[in-house]
């Protein structure tokens, strides 16, 4: 090719390229055009109400108005007096220790809802029934041979009383029963079981004559006979029992008694000692229970002090006396004991005929005169 005619093939070569690309652009549709954005005006300066209020900042995680509070299903339940809403009761079973009964606030097949309840915390807790102990639902005799019943009833378990099931057999369960002092073993009616209870105490026999038994004794069901059950611990505290009767060869009946179990048998008379100084029977108190009930009376001059209920007249009162004193029961109803400091032995006075009402305050009333002796009222009828 002449160089000479290079210039115009090069501007055809061009002119075509152009070209194409007009073509190529004029068959393509065209992208929309955006609208430019409106001019904002500059910020002026703020007003002073706003410069005085915080700026307003998002906010990752609260809401824009508090929820309410929940009352929960349980605050009615875990309010206060839940004990006497909700009458029954339940054992757990405890790691170290024995649980103290619990309130049964519900039931279920195989399941029980229990509240627990100590200074740090008050809860709901379920519990199976392979958690709890069972009791006697009612007070029952235990025998030692299943449906044969002794001829006094010398061991009664109550409702709250500790029950390990051993073997069951025509009916009957063999158990054993304790309480937090004394453990027995024999044979109940395997209907009478169950975990929850309704809490009935054992009745008392009545008496005021309590000593202290020696933990390393056994109470018998006979003098010299076969074991009605033991002491739980031979280093624990001391343990109170009520004297009822003098048995054969040196033996003593009496009656161990709680809430929950009673046991009546005989031990050797060695194996009792008084439970404070001074004559043998004197003092009145009980183990697993209350003190018995105290009243507060006074005593009119001239009223006569007996060696025991219808007993010898051993004294008379020359000055009006206030005492606190037992509530006797049983056939002893209607008399209360004295003890006076400084004698050594406890005198009797008939109920009736006291009052309530301490004497007025003032100078002492002048001793009764025994110049012509004195004279006593019939004492209560038997």
């Amino acid at each position: 090719m002449d160089p000479g005619n290079s210039f115009p093939l090069r501007a055809i070569v061009v002119n075509l390229i152009v070209g194409s690309r007009l073509v190529v652009a004029c068959g393509a549709p065209s992208p929309p055009a955006s609208a430019a954005p409106d001019p904002q005006p500059a910020p002026g300066p703020a007003p002073l109400d706003a410069a005085l209020e915080p700026a307003a900042t998002a906010d990752s995680g609260a809401t824009a108005a508090p929820l309410p509070a929940i009352v929960p299903l349980a605050a009615a339940l875990l309010s206060d007096g839940f004990e006497q809403r909700h009458p029954e009761r339940a054992l757990p079973r405890a790691a170290r220790a024995d649980a103290p009964p619990r309130v049964v606030v519900a039931k279920e097949p195989g399941r029980a809802r229990y509240v627990f309840d100590d200074p740090s915390m008050r809860l709901l807790v379920w519990a199976d029934d392979a958690a709890l102990f069972e009791t006697p639902l009612a007070v029952t005799a235990l025998t030692r041979h299943p449906a044969k019943p002794g001829a006094k009833e010398r061991v009664l378990v109550g409702p709250g009383a500790y029950v390990e099931r051993k073997s069951e057999k025509a009916g009957f369960a063999l158990i054993t029963a304790r309480d937090h002092t004394f453990g027995v073993e024999g044979y109940v009616p395997a209907a009478a079981l169950g975990h929850v209870y309704l809490p009935t105490s054992i009745p008392e026999v009545p008496g005021s004559d309590q000593w202290v038994l020696s933990r390393t004794v056994t109470i018998l069901d006979k003098p010299g006979g076969a074991a009605l059950g033991k002491l739980l611990d031979a280093s624990g505290p001391q343990v109170r029992v009520t004297a009822l009767a003098q048995g054969a060869a040196w033996f003593v009946e009496i009656v161990y008694q709680s809430p929950t179990l009673s046991v009546r048998g005989f031990v050797p008379k060695s194996a009792l000692s008084p439970p404070q100084s001074g004559s043998w029977g004197r003092g009145y108190a009980s183990l697993g229970r209350n003190d018995p009930p105290m009243e507060t009376l006074t005593f009119p001059a001239g009223a006569c002090l007996y060696s025991e209920p219808w007993g010898e007249v051993v004294g008379v009162l020359r000055r009006p006396r206030t005492a606190s004193v037992h509530v006797e029961e049983g056939a002893r109803a209607a008399w209360r004991k004295l003890e006076p400091s400084h004698v050594g032995a406890s005198v009797w006075l008939p109920r009736e005929g006291s009052s309530a009402t301490p004497p007025p305050n003032g100078a002492p009333a002048e001793p009764l005169s025994l110049a012509d002796g004195f004279r006593c009222a019939a004492p209560p009828r038997r």
